[in-house]
């Protein structure tokens, strides 16, 4: 019988203690709560912003300038993929674009500013916010890369002939009987009059490549097999076979089309007058955002869709994002993107190199491979281990399994180890905004020469790499 009372004893004793234990529970401090609750699995998952911060160091400042140069990072990202969708769409769909991006910087700061007024103490809140803040960041830029990737799906790429028929502007693809009448906003037409006008105001045919959207059996009058919607613009440079290149892509006869016809500018939107004056530089730009130089033996179209040529031998291209130059041919019947960018001496006493800079190169391939190679031009470098790497705060330091090339040109540095290109130097490139090199004098000593380079570009040029690979 004691030993039964005993018992309810301690049953009520622990069911007390429960109860008041209840009560602390409620009575403890959301904040504190949030701190149980949130900010330990954000130290865990291993694809969280701060776990990413936390990795590399344990300072606390350092921790805020990791998360403030991600964020730095991911907000340019924005910016830029903001202007690209800005340059794709048009109407109803561009001013929806807009009130959705206006709808999700507000979200976003109702979202995670809170965070500081209930957290203790303000250094976790601060993590916490600005964790929150980077997640829906990435997120929200995934969500625009896949829009831009649907919209550029049935963008082609032509190069033909652009010319004035009466009121009409007209092109005619090289090697190809149909003729398009040329639409687009307004912006990018007015630049586009802009650009013709610099070439003799449209008079004379004016060779061009060109990307947009073709609308076949548009409204227009028979003689025109529909409207393409001009997304950007980029001159065909002049080479050195003149009469080879005409016979590639020759000037059209539009004698039998008339002055003017059914149609004229409704289905192209093009309405209503435009002050070429008032159109900003973005406008102009969009006609280098792309094929700044093109081959003469590409004069078919580049598709998305998946109806691709085979590669032939003598194809090229060359575009510039950012700092990033991304140089495209065929080599072996297959087609290679080159991308390279300049290293420029740190403050901190690193000398120049003759006549020439420090260079990073990624080589992009077919079947998802890729390279990183370092050109040190004018030394030589006879270990791997003298060459020490950081992407914004994370310091890679010297790059094992890398190869060392010395000739009469310099010393190169190849990383050819796909999974390591692919799975973690790119994905930190893309992420980040700069990227420093260090060449030690030797070895045993962490003193030498700092260069660095902007990361500034990098994801439009992979992704313009990869979509001519592709």
């Amino acid at each position: 019988m004691d030993s039964l009372i005993s018992k309810l004893d301690r049953t009520a004793s622990l069911t007390s203690i429960i109860r008041q234990s209840r009560w602390l529970f409620r009575l403890l401090p959301l904040s504190v709560l949030l701190v149980m609750m949130i900010h330990e699995p954000l130290r865990a998952a291993p694809d969280s912003v701060l776990a990413e911060c936390l990795a590399l160091t344990d300072n606390e400042d350092e921790i805020h300038n990791c998360l403030d140069n991600i964020l730095d990072t991911a907000d340019s990202d924005m910016a830029e993929l903001n202007r690209r969708v800005r340059r794709m769409l048009e109407g109803d769909a561009l001013a929806a674009f807009n009130r959705a991006q206006e709808a999700f910087v507000s979200y976003r700061k109702e979202n995670c500013l809170w965070y500081l007024d209930i957290t203790e103490p303000r250094s976790i809140a601060e993590q916490v916010a600005k964790d929150c803040l980077a997640r829906m960041s990435r997120e929200r830029l995934t969500e625009l890369r896949t829009l831009i990737n649907g919209v550029s799906a049935s963008t082609v790429t032509l190069r033909g002939h652009i010319m004035d028929v009466g009121s009409r502007r007209v092109f005619q693809a090289c090697g190809r009987d149909s003729r398009y009448q040329l639409g687009g906003d307004a912006a990018t037409l007015a630049a586009l009059r802009q650009y013709l006008a610099s070439r003799g105001g449209g008079a004379e045919p004016v060779e061009v490549v060109l990307r947009g959207v073709i609308e076949e059996n548009a409204e227009l009058d028979t003689n025109l097999a529909g409207v393409v919607r001009l997304r950007s613009l980029s001159e065909v440079p002049e080479g050195d076979d003149a009469e080879a290149d005409e016979n590639v892509c020759p000037v059209p006869d539009v004698s039998d089309l008339p002055v003017d016809g059914g149609g004229g500018n409704e289905s192209t939107g093009d309405e209503g007058a435009v002050d070429e004056d008032a159109v900003d530089e973005d406008a102009l730009a969009a006609f280098s955002d792309g094929f700044v130089a093109l081959g003469e033996d590409a004069a078919q179209p580049i598709t998305a869709t998946g109806d691709k040529q085979t590669p032939t031998e003598g194809e090229a291209l060359v575009a510039y994002f950012g700092s990033w130059q991304v140089d495209c041919a065929v080599e072996r019947r297959d087609r290679v993107c080159t991308l390279s960018s300049q290293f420029q001496p740190e403050e901190d006493g690193a000398t120049e190199i003759g006549n020439a800079s420090p260079e990073l190169q990624i080589r992009r391939l077919k079947a998802g491979r890729s390279m990183v190679i370092l050109n040190f031009p004018g030394r030589e470098v006879d270990s791997p281990a003298k060459f020490r790497w950081r992407i914004d705060n994370w310091q890679m330091g010297d790059i094992v399994g890398s190869v060392i090339r010395v000739d009469a040109d310099g010393t190169r540095q190849l990383v050819d180890d796909t999974a390591f290109v692919e799975g973690e130097i790119i994905p930190k490139l893309k992420r980040g905004s700069s990227m420093g090199v260090t060449l030690l004098d030797n070895v045993d000593d962490e003193t030498g020469e700092a260069f660095e380079a902007t990361l500034v570009g990098i994801t439009r040029a992979l992704e313009f790499a990869d979509e001519y690979i592709q």
